[in-house]
């Protein structure tokens, strides 16, 4: 379903961050882009002083939002057959 391939997106990012991905490099930067937009209100919703910690975080709960919502809509789909 497309929400875990945004799931997926927002791990990416974390992956590249917490791993100090090259940021000049074309996929980082789409995935970054892609994962910003995909993060939505989740961007500060925790603040600590360290930046790996607030992607963590911030974005590891964007992607259960959407692995959640996936979930949401798969049951409602399954229980109108």
């Amino acid at each position: 379903m497309i929400t875990s391939v945004f799931a997926a997106i927002l791990g990416l990012q974390i992956i590249f961050t917490l791993l100090d991905a090259n940021t000049a490099n074309p996929l980082v930067t789409l995935v970054a882009d892609l994962s910003y937009t995909l993060a939505w209100f989740f961007h500060d919703l925790f603040t600590p002083d360290f930046p790996q910690l607030r992607m963590l975080l911030n974005y590891g709960l964007a992607a259960l939002f959407w692995l959640g919502i996936g979930q949401g809509i798969s049951v409602l789909v399954r229980s109108l057959r």
